[in-house]
């Protein structure tokens, strides 16, 4: 039986924009962690007012829900027992991240951080391959190793509305198959997918589901999607 793949697409995750590297706060605050300023983390929650000035600002910035959406998918019982194949973050500045399964990501947010921005500056980190320049086209082949008709299950609010027991048909339908299957989560706070993200999926055949009437956090989503495949999965 296959596994599941996991892409986190147009990840609000970057380092320290140009246009924000003159910053007095954000200065002050790279001299006081005795890191360079452009090798330190955009995150909104401390540059809310100077992020301002970038374009599409408010869907950026929001390295946290990585976070959250990473320690849901790695701590998962399906992961734990072998069934989560490649978990893959697409960045929204086409850098694309690996993931090892078996990486014990920390739980202290403060701590994610000084890892990720290492390895965006190019650190070696033996848990996290990271691959700049690479589109998403690349991103989605990086996830299947050639296989021409995988199942892919695209999270977005324009999506069918889907109760997840018929996920779980779906799925179940897809292991009798042995079909590749690939769970695509957006991984940003605010706005939708760009028009090339999800038109590249609706033409490789995905399926655009929503699984609730409300808004849900993509770390919910992630849970509820990966917990629905282990249960088909006998886990």
């Amino acid at each position: 039986m296959n596994k599941v793949n996991i892409l986190f697409s147009e990840t609000a995750l970057e380092l320290m924009p140009i246009a924000l590297q003159s910053n007095g706060m954000i200065l002050d605050e790279a001299k006081k962690r005795h890191v360079k300023v452009g090798n330190t983390l955009l995150d909104s929650n401390k540059h809310h007012i100077p992020m301002h000035i970038l374009p599409n600002f408010e869907k950026r910035g929001r390295p946290d829900i990585l976070h959250f959406s990473l320690l849901t998918a790695l701590e998962s019982i399906a992961n734990k027992e072998g069934k989560l194949g490649k978990i893959l973050s697409h960045t929204q500045g086409d850098v694309l991240l690996e993931i090892r399964n078996e990486t014990r990501l920390p739980r202290i947010y403060n701590r994610f951080v000084g890892i990720i921005e290492q390895a965006l500056s190019g650190g070696k980190n033996e848990f996290i391959s990271v691959k700049p320049n690479t589109p998403i086209e690349v991103a989605l082949e990086n996830c299947f190793e050639g296989s021409k008709k995988p199942s892919i299950y695209f999270f977005n609010e324009l999506g069918k509305q889907t109760k997840l027991m018929e996920l779980g048909k779906m799925l179940k339908e897809d292991m009798k198959n042995d079909s590749h299957v690939l769970f695509v989560f957006g991984c940003f706070p605010h706005g939708n997918f760009s028009d090339e993200t999800r038109n590249l999926l609706l033409k490789k055949g995905a399926r655009e589901i929503r699984l609730s009437k409300e808004m849900l956090p993509v770390w919910t989503l992630v849970s509820s999607a990966i917990n629905t495949y282990g249960l088909e999965a006998g886990l």
